[in-house]
């Protein structure tokens, strides 16, 4: 007969889940880092490996988040939304640096036509900083709409 699982053991064991994915993570990027001809080489199996190991990750979290008391439940979303709010702001911070940057402001007229567009803005920026606002703006009405059916 078993006992049952305390909910410290069962934190003590998403954290040991959540330390050995970090470990298989670390390992992977050594491997990676040693023999970056790699990356061309297998593009398919790195693609897989890193949705593989964005679901154990996801799986993790979820995990980790049933198993946690109402404190650490509350003191994990407000970690998550200072994370978010920071990054969102970094992005901003980023993309108007790149805007002014491209404008040539401050430079001569015959310099700010030399001035390439800031292509990475637009792949790299923009469209996680659009998803992040899109996720903000959905949240906060669905979250509104819900305290006032209640």
């Amino acid at each position: 007969m078993t006992r049952p699982l305390t909910r410290d053991r069962q934190l003590r064991r998403t954290r040991r889940a959540e330390a050995a994915l970090t470990a298989l993570v670390f390992v992977a990027l050594l491997l990676v880092g040693q023999r970056p001809d790699w990356i061309a080489r297998y593009v398919p199996w790195i693609t897989g490996g890193l949705l593989g190991l964005l679901a154990l990750g996801t799986g993790i979290t979820v995990w980790q988040y049933r198993v946690m008391d109402e404190f650490r439940r509350v003191r994990l979303l407000k970690a998550w939304a200072v994370a978010g709010v920071v990054s969102f702001l970094v992005m901003t911070g980023l993309i108007a640096w790149a805007a002014v940057g491209w404008a040539g402001h401050g430079q001569p007229a015959a310099l700010a036509r030399d001035v390439p567009p800031p292509t990475f803005t637009l792949t790299d920026l923009y469209i996680p900083w659009t998803a992040a606002l899109a996720a903000y703006l959905l949240t906060t009405a669905f979250l509104y709409l819900r305290d006032q059916r209640s």
